[in-house]
């Protein structure tokens, strides 16, 4: 019976770098962050400026930071909370001071 145990041995897995396969697992979970790009104080009047004319048919191209990277979303705005600076959009709630750009792509009256 050892002898069938030993004869198996040979087929199984040979780990020639011993630890390499655990530090290829943790280097796949590191997630790299984007900076946030501060804009400018032109920059955001120009942003609220928009949102201040976007109404419920219009199509609109976002982009905003989310706190790891930059998001790009196009759809219909649910509603905009001035007082709380959030964007409700699509399924997705947006800091307005997170937006880095704002498109109207259609009125979709």
């Amino acid at each position: 019976m050892q002898n069938r145990l030993d004869r198996a041995k040979q087929f199984l897995a040979f780990d020639a770098l011993s630890g390499y396969g655990s530090l290829i697992d943790k280097t796949k979970s590191i997630k790299y962050k984007d900076r946030f790009i501060y804009l400018d104080d032109d920059y955001n009047n120009e942003i609220n400026n928009c949102l201040s004319k976007i109404n419920k048919n219009n199509l609109i191209r976002i982009k905003y930071y989310d706190g790891d990277s930059y998001i790009e979303s196009s759809g219909k705005i649910k509603k905009i909370d001035n007082y709380r600076r959030k964007i409700y959009f699509l399924n997705t709630i947006i800091d307005i001071d997170s937006i880095v750009d704002i498109e109207v792509i259609d009125d979709l009256r």
